[in-house]
C-alpha cells in the first residue's frame, strides 16, 4: 500500500500487483472517511483501475524477470498523495519524530518535467518550508516514475550537504561521505571555493526523467551554518570549530503510495542532537570529530580505558558516554 524502502522505488510491476496495491490504498482512505459514500468508494475504485489498465504496457518484471503485462500509473489528487506522505512518516519506524505525521505538508511538484525547474522548485520550496528555522515540515513530490523509465532524480543525500575533497596525502578534507558526489560535481562544472574547507556547501543537482543534470548553488538564507559549542569548554569548542547545517532536508527518499512509485520527493524536517554528534561529527568514516574533542579538552585517552586501543575499537556512543561518565562533559 505505502512504502519508504527505497530498493523498491525504481522498478517496474506486473498489472495485478499495481492494482493491488492501489486498491488496498484506497480501502484505507475508505477507512479514513475520505470518500462520502460506498459509490463514492466504487466511483474512484473503477476511475482508478480503468487508469491503470490504460498505461499498461508488456514488459519484464522487476526481482523475477519475468514478461508480463506492466501495471500502469494512476494520477492520484493533492488530498490522496497528502495522506499518503502522512501515513509513509507514521509507519516509519526508524523515526523517533514519526509522531509529527499528521503536521507534514505536501509542496506537489508532480508538474515540473525539467532539471533547471526541479532545483529552482526545490530550493525555493525548502526556503519557504524552512521558515527562518521555524520549520515547517514538508515532502516536495517531483512526478513519479513511468514504466520502463528511471523516474527524476536528485544526486545529493541532502539539500544541505558538505563537500569532500581527496588530498594527496590519501585524507579527506570535508566530509568522506562526499568524496564521490564532489568529484561528479567538479566534472559537471562546479567550481570549488578557494581555499577549500570543511565545511564548504555542495551546490544542489537533480535530473529530470529524459533530462540533463542541471546544478544551482544555494541562497545565502540556507547556507548558515551552526557552530558547535560548549557552555563549560568555550574556548576549546572554538578552537575544534565545529559546525553543521541548520536542518535535515534528505533527497534520497523515495515513496511508493498505492502502486505509484515516486522517484524524487524530498523531505524537510528536524535534527536529533544525538543526529549530528552521535552519527554525522563523531562516526569514524564521517567527520571522526571525537579524537579531536578529547585532545582538544586536554583528556588524557588512557584515563578513559585501561587500553587506548580497545577505546579507540569502541562504538562512537560507547566512548560518547565514557567521556561523560568520567568528565561531566
Amino acid at each position: 500500500m505505502t512504502h519508504t524502502d527505497e530498493p523498491r522505488v525504481g522498478g517496474n510491476r506486473s498489472l495485478q500487483v499495481v492494482e493491488q496495491e492501489a486498491v488496498d490504498f484506497l480501502r484505507v482512505l475508505r477507512e479514513e472517511g475520505f470518500y462520502d459514500s460506498e459509490d463514492a468508494f466504487q466511483n474512484r475504485l473503477n476511475q482508478v483501475r480503468r487508469e491503470i489498465q490504460a498505461g499498461s504496457v508488456e514488459g519484464v518484471v522487476q526481482g523475477d524477470h519475468s514478461y508480463a503485462k506492466l501495471g500502469g500509473i494512476w494520477t492520484q489528487t493533492q488530498e490522496e498523495l497528502e495522506f499518503g506522505i502522512r501515513r509513509a512518516w507514521r509507519n516509519a519506524k526508524k523515526c523517533i519524530m514519526r509522531s509529527h505525521c499528521e503536521e507534514l505538508k505536501l509542496c506537489d511538484l508532480r508538474g515540473v518535467t525539467s532539471s533547471a525547474e526541479m532545483v529552482t522548485q526545490l530550493v525555493k520550496g525548502v526556503s519557504d518550508a524552512f521558515n527562518g528555522g521555524n520549520v515547517q515540515p514538508t515532502v516536495f513530490a517531483f512526478p513519479p516514475r513511468n514504466i520502463n523509465a528511471r523516474g527524476p532524480m536528485i544526486w545529493n543525500h541532502q539539500v544541505l550537504q558538505f563537500a569532500g575533497y581527496q588530498t594527496e596525502g590519501g585524507t579527506v578534507l570535508g566530509d568522506p561521505m562526499s568524496v564521490e558526489l564532489t568529484n561528479a560535481m567538479i566534472d559537471l562544472g562546479w567550481q570549488p571555493p578557494e581555499p577549500k574547507g570543511r565545511w564548504d556547501l555542495l551546490p544542489l543537482v537533480a535530473m529530470a526523467e529524459g533530462d540533463r543534470p542541471a546544478m544551482i548553488e544555494l541562497p545565502a538564507d540556507l547556507r548558515k551554518l551552526v557552530d558547535i559549542r560548549h557552555p563549560k569548554y568555550k574556548a576549546e569548542f572554538e578552537r575544534l570549530d565545529l559546525k553543521w547545517v541548520a536542518f535535515p532536508a534528505l533527497t534520497r527518499l523515495g515513496f511508493d503510495i498505492g502502486g505509484v512509485q515516486y522517484t524524487a520527493a524530498p523531505f524537510i524536517g528536524w535534527f536529533m542532537d544525538a543526529e549530528i554528534g552521535v552519527r554525522d561529527l563523531a562516526d569514524s568514516f564521517r567527520y571522526n570529530a571525537l579524537p579531536d574533542i578529547i585532545d582538544a579538552l586536554g583528556l588524557a585517552r588512557d584515563k578513559l580505558h585501561g587500553n587506548i586501543e580497545v577505546f579507540d575499537d569502541l562504538p562512537e556512543y560507547e566512548k560518547l558516554s565514557m567521556l561523560v561518565c568520567y568528565f561531566g562533559y
